[in-house]
């Protein structure tokens, strides 16, 4: 495995956390009398605009694996390939195509 779909495993980690919890939610929404959805649903909406930002701030806090210091939006560019692709992280310069183990140390 690489330090790219290391980081890429963690996104998908995160997101389908969020999408269980807004699953579960609505699932108790569906439970609620009539008068109590325009409720649930309002707290739903804010629940995925949270779940959004968390993402963000998840991505944003990833370590580098070789030196332990946080990403930034390196790691959101090695994910999607948002804007310019990161090809290395930006303290260390450690490509993102070096192999690490399953516990995300570099070999």
């Amino acid at each position: 495995m690489t330090i790219r779909q290391y980081i890429r495993r963690r996104w998908l980690i995160t997101t389908w956390s969020a999408g269980i919890a807004m699953i579960a939610m609505l699932l108790l929404e569906r439970s609620l009398p009539p008068r109590q959805h325009l409720i649930i649903a309002l707290c739903a909406l804010g629940a995925l605009v949270a779940f959004v930002a968390a993402q963000a701030f998840a991505m944003q806090w990833t370590k580098c694996p070789r030196c332990a210091i946080p990403l930034g939006w390196a790691a959101s560019q090695a994910a999607f390939g948002v804007g310019k692709r990161a090809s290395a992280c930006p303290h260390c310069r450690v490509s993102f195509d070096a192999p690490v183990d399953a516990a995300g140390k570099t070999l």
